[in-house]
């Protein structure tokens, strides 16, 4: 590391093999880590990162960040999967295909691609539940409105994304209500695809 505290410099390289990781609110876990990222002096590159879930489907992530003066700046990241897991609990198992391609910069990015289902299985009682749970305002005070507010990450994205869902998304419950509801909806079971 050179350069200032203001605007430092990497060289130098970060190699992981055979790493693994759990998501525990999402029920999954992925084995496979394995990257090199290299350190450029203004920017950070991933040749590829690959990255296996519990059936050894892989997904990929490569590319690389510009980063200058402790901001990260221009992106152009490339996510490929197959039939990769991303959901695997009582509210649902997901698996999707994936080819995303994020370009631009972080304040104004790209993303474009698209996003298929390959199967999928939602407990629409159960997101019903959680989504209603909270019971506390959610409006603005005072003290909040004074505040300046910092923009969020991804302030305005360009989207050009394609979702896909093949009639094998399943949505099911049984006594679909809202949190606390006195009366719920009842039991349901939808295929949805398109």
């Amino acid at each position: 590391v050179t350069g200032s505290v203001r605007d430092p410099h990497l060289n130098g390289m970060i190699d992981v093999r055979g790493g693994a990781f759990a998501v525990p609110d999402l029920g999954t876990a992925y084995t496979g880590l394995d990257t090199r990222i290299d350190l450029l002096t203004d920017k950070l590159n991933v040749s590829e990162m690959r990255i296996l879930d519990q059936h050894k489907h892989e997904m990929t992530i490569g590319g690389s960040l510009a980063v200058h003066e402790r901001e990260v700046g221009g992106v152009d990241i490339r996510i490929k999967s197959r039939e990769f897991e991303v959901i695997d609990n009582r509210t649902g198992d997901l698996k999707i295909d994936t080819d995303l391609h994020v370009t631009g910069d972080t304040h104004s990015p790209r993303l474009e691609g698209s996003v298929d289902v390959r199967y999928g299985t939602l407990n629409v009682s159960d997101i019903v539940e959680r989504a209603t749970a909270n019971p506390y305002s959610t409006e603005e005070t005072y003290i909040e409105a004074l505040t300046p507010r910092t923009p969020p990450l991804f302030a305005t994205v360009d989207l050009q994304l394609g979702i896909g869902v093949p009639s094998s998304l399943v949505l099911q419950g049984a006594d679909i209500r809202a949190a606390n509801a006195a009366i719920g909806i009842g039991d349901g079971n939808v295929t949805v695809g398109g």
